[in-house]
């Protein structure tokens, strides 16, 4: 195999528009920044500090998110048992019904990324501090030298981010870290799994200090740029995938080094006050919540909310309800009281003796109802009626939800849709925040220690500790159970439901092998109106594929055409 040693990182080569690996551009469209839409010779480019700002700008594009990602408004969580894409037809029923493929591949970024990858290694060989000297006595001098004192280093930040996503999804993936000529990037082969995580943690280990924990602090007083917390936050997660079972056969020092990366931020935010935990989706529907870390700024629209508001909110501007959250999710919300809520065919069943099988969204986890639209809801002023014959209920072609719910996460609610009072709003995706890193941690201490209450001086904090304060913040019973086992069921449970729809459940099925236990079986609920007495049944909605092949992605075959030292191909596709 031929692979370059990545630590000889910022080679020069020949400037021009060279391919990365793979990849044939018809134009050096990264240089092409100018609201006029000419092209600048890479010299003048990088000689004007706009241009050079611009370049680092579009690294920021390559951020993933998951608001429609699959394409028609459905959510990578469609693919997982936490929710179901109304259209039949959507691409992200082929992931769901086996039909994906390496002729067919779906969320497929290793194009993507890997033109992202080779703009940030650009940026890195071209990018000089000293070049705007020249402009030392320009009024906007200090906010220019403020700002690229970090564009090297956000740069690197944010390759390292595009690693972590080709990585999660393919597993081996080459590791290009400087400019390549076509001949070499076309013959480039895989780095292992391991390596190329020991690249992202040596990138986050050597740029973090060198980023503010806020660029409020700095004269040009940004947001949304990648942080000190940013760093810390992708090692966590980072780490924490590679201590997970589908990359780790039983190291305990995994899990260990996992663990000492969220506690990092812990401690930052518990001694420096970096972050604050907030009670669920707060962190997620306002970015100027004090629990994010990162988040990825969209313009004003109102295509998520066409997609997945109750039909009769949308004026007819679409046929199709969108992401409709299942019973299985449904079920994984605790009633306040913290006991278990299940639907089964012949009704619920709770231990919770304030628990009603009248009213069972009644006094459920407040996360309930920042997550899911359900019967008896109000939403716009009105009362959301899935039950049978209801003005929410309908076969799906027609605007019915698949599942008996609705989203609410993401979902804003001053959107209008009435001919004369359009009203669009901006959307926000949470990259990290604080919740997640809590709840890494305590995974984290549990792979490593398998007791929920472990200390010591190198691990203050139990993983009880940082459960529980998720679940403190959301106004939550504290978890209690001391057997290992059913306190890691909890766990997860808990991950699930703090992390809904944010993009988390997809990876951690796969991270954790679970997907044979829990992908499969798709539930919703069927509601029934008897002369005022509601009757709730559990339902099957659908019946899913699922394939330990499925724990990666395939490379596209085009890829493997044209590039053989990829090859081989992911086990089973």
């Amino acid at each position: 195999m031929m692979m370059k040693k990545y630590n000889s990182r910022y080679r020069k080569t020949s400037i021009g528009c060279l391919l990365l690996m793979l990849l044939s551009f018809s134009a050096c469209d990264y240089l092409d920044f100018d609201e006029s839409n000419r092209l600048y010779d890479e010299e003048s480019v990088f000689t004007d500090f706009g241009y050079t700002t611009n370049i680092l700008n579009n690294l920021y594009s390559y951020i993933d998110q998951d608001l429609g990602v699959m394409g028609g408004g459905a959510m990578r969580a469609c693919a997982t048992d936490d929710a179901e894409f109304a259209d039949p037809n959507n691409a992200v029923q082929d992931m769901n019904n086996g039909s994906w493929s390496a002729l067919n591949v779906k969320d497929d970024v290793f194009e993507k990324m890997y033109k992202g990858i080779r703009a940030a290694n650009n940026f890195l060989d071209k990018f000089d501090e000293n070049a705007y000297l020249e402009y030392k006595y320009n009024t906007s001098y200090p906010k220019w030298e403020d700002a690229f004192k970090y564009y090297r280093y956000e740069a690197r930040a944010l390759r390292a981010y595009m690693y972590f996503q080709l990585v999660k999804r393919y597993g081996d993936v080459p590791l290009i870290t400087e400019l390549l000529t076509i001949e070499e990037a076309n013959a480039m082969g895989k780095t292992s799994y391991d390596d190329v995580v020991d690249f992202i943690v040596s990138e986050c280990d050597a740029v973090a200090n060198e980023l503010p924990v806020s660029y409020l602090d700095t004269r040009n007083k940004q947001t949304g740029r990648v942080t000190k917390g940013f760093v810390y936050a992708l090692r966590s997660r980072v780490l924490l995938y590679a201590a997970s079972p589908l990359h780790n056969s039983g190291d305990s020092k995994k899990w260990e080094a996992a663990a000492s990366a969220a506690l990092v931020l812990i401690d930052s935010t518990r001694t420096k006050g970096w972050y604050e935990k907030e009670l669920g989706a707060n962190g997620v529907n306002n970015f100027r919540s004090k629990e994010v870390i990162l988040f990825k700024n969209n313009t004003n629209s109102s295509s998520f909310e066409k997609y997945n508001f109750p039909v009769r909110f949308t004026a007819g501007s679409t046929s199709h309800t969108g992401v409709c959250p299942t019973q299985n999710l449904v079920d994984a919300f605790e009633t306040k009281n913290g006991y278990r809520v299940t639907l089964t065919s012949n009704g619920w069943q709770c231990d919770d003796p304030e628990f009603s099988s009248q009213d069972p969204y009644a006094n459920r986890d407040p996360r309930f109802y920042q997550t899911i639209l359900y019967n008896g809801a109000t939403f716009k002023g009105q009362t959301i009626e899935t039950f049978v014959g209801g003005d929410d209920y309908g076969v799906v072609t027609e605007g019915g939800t698949a599942t008996g719910y609705f989203l609410k996460k993401y979902i804003k609610e001053e959107v209008n849709f009435t001919p004369g009072s359009l009203v669009s709003k901006p959307h926000f995706w949470i990259v990290f925040r604080y919740g997640e890193i809590l709840l890494n941690y305590a995974e984290a201490m549990m792979g490593a220690f398998n007791n929920p209450d472990y200390t010591s001086a190198a691990y203050p904090i139990s993983a009880r500790e940082a459960l529980n304060e998720v679940r403190s913040a959301a106004d939550m019973p504290l978890v209690d159970e001391t057997n290992p086992e059913e306190f890691m069921t909890r766990l997860r449970n808990e991950r699930r439901v703090e992390l809904a729809f944010e993009d988390h459940r997809f990876w951690d099925v796969r991270r954790w092998k679970l997907g044979a236990n829990t992908q499969r079986e798709i539930d919703g609920v069927r509601i029934v109106d008897n002369a005022g007495v509601l009757d709730y049944s559990r339902v099957n909605y659908e019946s899913r594929v699922w394939n330990e092949k499925m724990n990666l992605y395939p490379i596209k075959e085009q890829e493997l055409y044209r590039n053989n030292n990829l090859e081989p191909q992911n086990t089973g596709w």
